[in-house]
């Protein structure tokens, strides 16, 4: 039998292909079929402790704002640089030469010029200093943290003149003072007597 001989329905024709029309136009997964899904509620979660109210984290915030990281100026990064390494700026500029404070200026000298683009005659401003004094510092090498930061032997938050002050008006000898602080006996007799700490006799 061919198809010449088969007999043709329109109307079965027609549903059929109605029936295959609505099965490609809305399969089962379609979106419009599908049903929709609730909203999830919010769940409720007890109040979180704001980091900010903690003392301890405040304070630890405040000193790193006052740290030398956060200094806008040469003058400000100066002042607050000295005091990481155990020095107030005072020291950094005084005229007695020690040699823990004259590897500290040597350190700031070298990052005052990488930091803010200083020149040697503005270094010496800022450290009171002779502009070739400067131009010496820098034939030496940059010295480490280690060379010029006296932070490993000071007390938290004091100043290494201050805990010179202290170990001397506390009768440590001359020796042990010496080995701490990197300083001659004759620098130390020096200070005493420019800044007028009392007399110790012959402690040695």
């Amino acid at each position: 039998m061919n198809i010449a001989n088969r007999s043709f329905n329109v109307e079965t024709y027609l549903s059929e292909g109605q029936a295959r029309r609505r099965r490609l136009m809305r399969p089962p997964n379609a979106i419009g079929t599908q049903k929709a899904i609730p909203a999830p509620k919010p769940i409720e979660r007890p109040p979180v402790r704001l980091v900010w109210g903690d003392k301890r984290f405040e304070a630890h915030v405040a000193a790193y704002r006052a740290s030398s990281a956060f200094a806008k100026t040469p003058k400000e990064y100066f002042v607050r640089r000295s005091l990481e390494l155990g020095f107030t700026s005072e020291d950094i500029v005084a005229q007695f030469n020690l040699f823990p404070s004259a590897m500290a200026r040597r350190m700031l000298a070298w990052e005052l010029r990488s930091k803010f683009g200083l020149k040697e005659l503005q270094i010496s401003r800022l450290m009171k200093r002779d502009h070739s004094c400067v131009y010496k510092i820098f034939r030496n090498p940059k010295p480490t943290e280690e060379e010029a930061s006296m932070r490993l032997v000071l007390e938290p938050g004091v100043t290494f003149m201050r805990s010179l002050q202290r170990a001397y008006r506390d009768g440590v000898l001359y020796k042990e003072i010496s080995a701490i602080y990197r300083i001659s006996d004759r620098s130390i007799r020096t200070i005493a007597n420019r800044h007028r700490w009392p007399k110790r006799g012959g402690v040695a």
